[in-house]
């Protein structure tokens, strides 16, 4: 909306590297955000304390394991918010896709409170899905199943690659600085 993307495309650098430095500024501050967040449960659940079960479970050793089982979500999120981004034709516009996507995540963990899913090995290859259906896990005391973990993160990151190259490919485009 500023009109700054153009004059920064002109330059000598190549628009993938553009794009790749802007999508990592973008991680490392949702990442910031994440653990942020995941710290101020650690200090509320430590404070409330008693038998609340999630001041039992919810520890730094537990916060280091979500942040790190979270961070291919976190690339697959970032990817799509660039993806949207590049797409849209003005801020408005891209600030109400952006808006819905929360939403995204959250329909999982709506549809598990309704109707109960037993995790199966296949549903770890579903980014958002096999996240929350691991959070689940670790938030009811249950160990992690290594290989479950190992397949949910592989698949996001793979999906996260995808999406970075696609919005590579969208940065190619000349359409990106002459519009349409």
């Amino acid at each position: 909306e500023r009109g700054s993307l153009e004059p920064l495309l002109v330059n000598p650098v190549a628009r993938w590297g553009i794009m790749l430095g802007k999508y990592l500024a973008a991680l490392l501050y949702t990442a910031a955000g994440v653990l942020v967040q995941l710290m101020a449960f650690v200090v509320i659940f430590q404070t409330v304390g008693g038998d609340f079960t999630f001041a039992k479970i919810f520890d730094v050793v537990t916060v280091a394991v979500i942040f790190v089982v979270t961070l291919p979500l976190m690339m697959v999120a970032v990817g799509v918010q660039f993806i949207i981004a590049t797409l849209t034709r003005s801020f408005k516009e891209a600030q109400t896709y952006l808006g819905l996507l929360p939403l995204v995540p959250a329909i999982p963990g709506m549809v598990m409170v309704f109707a109960p899913v037993q995790a199966r090995e296949w549903m770890m290859t579903i980014p958002i899905f096999s996240q929350t259906l691991i959070l689940s896990r670790m938030v009811q005391g249950e160990a992690l199943v290594l290989s479950d973990t190992l397949i949910s993160m592989s698949t996001s990151v793979a999906a996260a690659g995808l999406l970075i190259f696609f919005t590579a490919w969208l940065y190619g485009r000349e359409k990106l600085v002459f519009g349409n």
